[in-house]
């Protein structure tokens, strides 16, 4: 499978709340042969919470925590 592909199956993981090493199990699993590499799955997280970052300012009204720590916590990737 190529690398675009696997980037939208670690978007996917990410929408649904898995952190990186839940991630990268899942694929293991589904993937043995082929899978991504962990500085791949962590790239991949760090640019889809960018995305999700940047479509979040724009909107008004929303109270917004200190993100430094929880991405941390609930992803494992160090921003």
């Amino acid at each position: 499978m190529d690398e675009k592909k696997f980037r939208v199956l670690i978007k996917y993981c990410f929408l649904k709340g898995k952190n990186t090493i839940e991630a990268r199990t899942w694929l293991d699993a589904e993937f043995p042969d082929s899978g991504p590499g962990k500085s791949t799955i962590k790239d991949c997280y760090c640019s889809a919470l960018v995305q999700c970052n940047v479509y979040c300012s724009g909107i008004e009204g929303i109270a917004r925590q200190d993100t430094t720590s929880t991405v941390k916590d609930r992803y494992g990737v160090d921003m």
